[in-house]
């Protein structure tokens, strides 16, 4: 059940970021489905190596850069996506962040509430 919401949110983060965002362009509702399932696949397979490989810097940067990871980490997983599917699309570097702090911002809440 907790998977089925978090991809609803992830849902909606898309269409949300597709519509309010200039520069992300979703083709249609069941397109941001498929991006929010290889979204959250990718993170699955990709985001704790990710995370691993970000260890030592977030340790040099005297532990600042756990503050960012997990946006990093969103942002990395967003442009994998983008060049993955053809029905999403990230224009610039501006719009890929902006999305980046959106999923980030999202997921936050969506954990604060599972956890409370």
């Amino acid at each position: 059940m907790r998977i089925l919401l978090h991809l609803a949110l992830l849902t909606a983060t898309v269409l949300l970021s597709a519509r309010y965002i200039a520069g992300v362009r979703v083709k249609s509702t069941p397109a941001a489905i498929g991006v929010a399932v290889v979204f959250s696949l990718l993170n699955w397979l990709l985001g704790g190596l990710l995370k691993f490989l970000l260890f030592l810097p977030a340790i040099l940067t005297f532990g600042l850069l756990f503050l960012v990871l997990p946006l990093i980490v969103n942002v990395i997983l967003i442009w994998v996506t983008d060049k993955l599917l053809h029905v999403f699309e990230i224009e610039n570097a501006k719009a890929l962040w902006l999305m980046g702090i959106f999923i980030t911002v999202a997921n936050a809440l969506f954990m604060f509430l599972i956890r409370h």
